[in-house]
């Protein structure tokens, strides 16, 4: 069976609340941390507040062209779709948050909570 790229393992790296620079920097050090591992594939989440709302793509361009030897999926989900999303991780997730957002977000083994802002 033909095994596609979105099939495979990926690190993670999730994102909630306003993007800012200094949430930008510290994906940047997360994924340059990953290319210092070997690991070549990283899934960079957004959870946005509104559907369509895309203030955050101009930060993602900026992340996009810093780094270009790893291969990174971008995803958009509704802030809603949060919670189900963490009970349901079976891999370590680097949960980047803006400190502002008012989500309490549970601290496990496989969540490292990085507050931004």
């Amino acid at each position: 069976m033909l095994k596609t790229m979105l099939g495979e393992r990926f690190s993670n790296i999730w994102y909630v609340g306003e993007v800012s620079e200094e949430g930008v920097d510290k994906i940047v050090q997360y994924l340059t941390d990953f290319s210092s591992k070997a690991v070549s594939r990283v899934r960079l989440r957004f959870y946005i507040d509104k559907p369509g709302n895309i203030s955050y793509l101009d930060k993602v361009r900026r992340i996009l062209l810093h780094n270009t030897s790893l291969s990174i999926v971008v995803e958009e989900r509704l802030v809603d779709e949060l919670q189900k999303d963490l009970a349901s991780i079976e891999d370590e997730v680097i949960l980047i948050r803006d400190r502002q957002s008012p989500l309490e977000i549970q601290v496990t083994e496989r969540v490292r909570v990085i507050e931004v802002g």
